[in-house]
């Protein structure tokens, strides 16, 4: 009963009320049905997840380290649910960057759930999966594979050919493979998954399979794999029913297989098409440039490439410089194609410099397809070039290489990453400015290779007045796209404009635009793009628009996201003159940070760049002439 209460209350939007609800029902379970009654324990279990979601991770741990000796009490120290509450406490563990601590309750579920319930139970296929993840989080990549592979094969014999768990298995292996440069392994995991990766079945619906599994088998050099998912491909790019981001993902890595591009006539119209559709917001110049090579039109690609070219820091920049680097020595420019090309191989190296080509283990593949779609460019123009390929492309032993060196960068982020976890700024900042001041750090590889670097590294250099002395991390924030769940670094910048190069404001409101109106979102939004999106309206003097941008933020369920709005709407409010909605705005911003700070757990969680901006916010909003009238 109090499930369903809690779920509607939360589909109403009505957050507040569903946390004060399920906390009176644990309440009133333990009271009547005592402390370790299952009922009790579920519903404790709801608190620890409705804690996580609002942002609240210290309140979310010390729930799950209330819970773990409950459960053991109530059903056995050793039973599924005892050994569930172990993995969940473990994943808090990760949160907070105790990764010795998350392997350890890991490895001891995992060894007594396939002691006492056998190898083939679900839990314990969820253990080596989880497992896993650790593994890969501390560069363990063989031992995350061949548990990964485990899994595998015991799904291929336990499940139907319509598992999704199956679909995932496949997908995840293929995923890992791909981001150590393993091609032919992940291409032939990629083809072996077509059978089962029915979208409406898949557990993540928003994965694009067929263009990694195509770019997989082109960088493996498997014709037979390219054969089997191109004509795939190409029929999921012409459905409309698939997003337009997938569609896009979907051409062009058809684009990048001349032999497909060149017998195509499907694919030059459904690219067309999907060119047609793209966002305004987006200012898509990447796919138009890519067609018109395909099609000859030599002079439009330099053209339409140029604006991506202006700028190094661009994400694409060095894609675009490998496809001008081809329409240029189409078009007899022999020496403008040699020096085009070696800035895309630059740009290839500096991505492939941390080894890894994609983030967290259970990250989609958009890392890594990126970096792959720029190799095989590269390859491509030098071959046509020179008539061979210069320099080989990073492959599997360039990328080990890589992974060892990159260990003096990511050792001081990873203490950096910890200490900002549990508040410590100034530690924090240490070794931030350690890693960034060592001779092998690449802002483009830091990016690539640990989630959210880009909005960490700014959020906390900003809260110590030190952003302007980093203009490398302003340009690549500047065209950092802002993704689900997690603060773009656009806020930051936004919240610091001071320290933006001259028009660039401009780059960054097209980019929020984009992510609140047009990029994939989550059942009704994502608040934080709306939130960007707020800033982005208040920074070009609109605080009008911004106020009614950010209705629908104030009220989100992440306190975070809920905070910082209020702070913002208090900037807006401000500008418009209206001082005392602006001062209620504040109080209501410095009640939350109130709240997510309340008790003597300082864990923030992996997102802990959220509750820095929200006290950026705050100083930013406090700072107002009359602001404290």
């Amino acid at each position: 009963m109090s499930d369903w209460a809690v779920w509607l209350r939360l589909r109403l939007g009505r957050y507040h009320e569903a946390r004060e609800f399920q906390q009176e029902a644990y309440d009133r379970a333990r009271e009547t049905l005592g402390e370790t009654h299952e009922l009790t324990l579920r519903s404790l279990s709801e608190l620890a997840l409705l804690a996580h979601a609002q942002g609240h991770f210290g309140k979310n741990i010390e729930i799950k380290e209330h819970l773990l000796p409950l459960a053991r009490q109530a059903f056995g120290p050793d039973s599924p649910n005892a050994m569930f509450e172990q993995m969940r406490l473990a994943w808090g563990r990760l949160d907070e960057g105790r990764l010795d601590e998350a392997e350890a309750l890991l490895t001891h579920a995992r060894d007594r759930l396939r002691d006492t319930r056998g190898s083939d139970d679900f839990l314990t296929r969820r253990a080596m999966r989880w497992l896993s993840g650790v593994f890969t989080s501390q560069g363990r990549y063989e031992e995350g594979i061949q548990l990964r592979r485990e899994v595998l094969d015991l799904e291929r014999r336990l499940l139907s050919a319509d598992a999704p768990w199956l679909h995932m298995s496949y997908y995840g292996l293929a995923n890992l493979y791909a981001r150590i440069g393993q091609w032919p392994q992940a291409a032939q995991l990629f083809a072996d998954s077509l059978p089962y990766a029915d979208p409406a079945k898949s557990l993540r619906p928003h994965e694009n399979i067929y263009a990694a599994g195509l770019v997989a088998a082109l960088r493996a050099g498997d014709a037979q794999a390219v054969g089997t998912i191109g004509p795939l491909a190409l029929r999921h790019a012409g459905q409309p029913s698939e997003s337009w981001e997938k569609r896009r993902d979907l051409i062009v890595s058809l684009l990048l297989a001349p032999d497909l591009a060149g017998n195509g006539r499907d694919l030059d119209t459904i690219a067309a098409q999907v060119i047609a559709e793209a966002p305004a917001a987006r200012g898509e110049t990447l796919l138009p440039a890519l067609l018109a090579l395909r099609r000859g039109q030599f002079t439009e690609t330099t053209r339409l490439l140029a604006p991506s070219l202006a700028n190094p820091a661009h994400p694409a920049a060095g894609l675009a410089s490998a496809l001008a680097a081809i329409a240029q020595h189409r078009l007899g420019n022999a020496d403008d194609a040699i020096h085009l090309l070696l800035e895309a191989r630059d740009c290839l190296d500096r991505l492939s410099r941390a080894g890894d080509l994609g983030r967290a283990v259970w990250y989609p593949h958009e890392e890594w397809l990126s970096v792959a779609h720029l190799a095989l460019v590269c390859r491509e123009a030098e071959t046509l070039i020179h008539g061979e390929q210069l320099r080989p492309i990073p492959d599997e032993q360039t990328l080990a290489t890589a992974r060892e060196g990159w260990r003096t960068v990511g050792s001081p982020l990873e203490e950096s990453d910890r200490a900002a976890i549990h508040r410590d700024w100034p530690t924090a900042l240490e070794h931030l400015r350690t890693a960034i001041g060592l001779d092998y750090f690449d802002w483009s590889a830091a990016m690539l290779s640990r989630e959210n670097f880009g909005a960490k590294a700014a959020t906390l250099l900003a809260s110590r007045g030190e952003l302007s002395a980093y203009p490398q991390l302003i340009e690549q924030l500047i065209h950092e796209h802002p993704r689900s769940g997690a603060l773009s670094a656009n806020a930051v910048l936004l919240m610091h404009s001071e320290s933006l190069p001259t028009g660039k404001l401009d780059s960054i409101v097209a980019a929020a635009r984009f992510g609140a109106e047009d990029g994939p979102t989550t059942d009704g939004g994502n608040p934080w793009w709306s939130l960007e999106l707020g800033l982005a309206e208040l920074g070009t003097g609109n605080p009008q628009a911004a106020l009614t941008t950010l209705k629908s933020v104030v009220g989100a369920f992440n306190l975070r996201c809920a905070g910082a709005a209020h702070a913002i709407a208090a900037l807006a409010h401000w500008q418009l003159g209206e001082y005392e909605p602006a001062r209620q705005r504040l109080a209501q911003a410095i009640d939350a940070f109130a709240e997510l700070t309340d008790g003597n757990r300082q864990s923030l969680g992996p997102n802990w760049h959220e509750m820095l901006f929200l006290e950026l916010t705050i100083q930013k909003a406090a700072q107002l002439p009359n602001a404290d009238r």
